[in-house]
């Protein structure tokens, strides 16, 4: 079995002591910066997702958290208590012996039976779609096919304590699975050939 490293604090994925990509590295190589991942939104971003996955494991420190991110957590409470899913992990981090790429997934959902990718956004891209099918294939070789995903979700939290979902449908699971294997080659075409 291969050994798999994360380090949290430098986002480095390492598979028998090789660094392989990200599956935010992989879609940003191919598709390009977005004005969100500057370091202003990257930090918010990381604030907000500590702050759920503290909240989902029942120890988060309400007075600790950032007025920049309060709005979007009281979202993030509010989608909880409506949709009602079951939060069967939160930040998990996976790889892809086959494919040799790596990523955290914000959520695994449970609903019905049926585990559901989620990832939280505070506004929405396209890309995203690709992102979570990416996570989708790690989820099914990383737990040997524990995680059925039919479904994949983006939660984008509002400032304004309101979310909207973006779903990817269960008949278009596998268009985006292929979509994001896709973009992979492309980001390996370019890193083998220096384009």
């Amino acid at each position: 079995m291969s050994e798999f490293k994360f380090d949290p604090e430098t986002h480095i994925y390492k598979l028998d002591d090789r660094e392989i990509p990200s599956v935010t590295q992989i879609i940003k190589e191919v598709f390009g910066e977005r004005e969100w991942w500057s370091d202003y939104y990257a930090e918010r971003g990381a604030a907000l997702h500590l702050a759920v996955h503290y909240l989902n494991k029942g120890v988060l420190d309400h007075k600790s958290v950032d007025k920049a991110i309060r709005g979007r957590l009281r979202a993030y409470k509010k989608f909880k208590k409506e949709t009602r899913f079951i939060i069967e992990s939160s930040e998990k981090s996976n790889y892809s012996s086959k494919y040799r790429f790596a990523g955290t997934t914000d959520l695994i959902l449970a609903s019905c039976a049926v585990h559901i990718v989620g990832d939280i956004k505070s506004s929405f891209d396209p890309t995203v779609l690709i992102q979570l099918a990416g996570y989708s294939i790690l989820l099914k070789e990383y737990d040997y096919g524990f995680y059925d995903v039919k479904q994949a979700v983006a939660i984008i939290l509002n400032e304004n304590g309101t979310y909207k979902l973006e779903w990817i449908a269960k008949n278009r699971m596998r268009y985006w699975e292929n979509a994001f294997l896709n973009t992979l080659s492309v980001y390996n075409l370019k890193k083998h050939h220096k384009i």
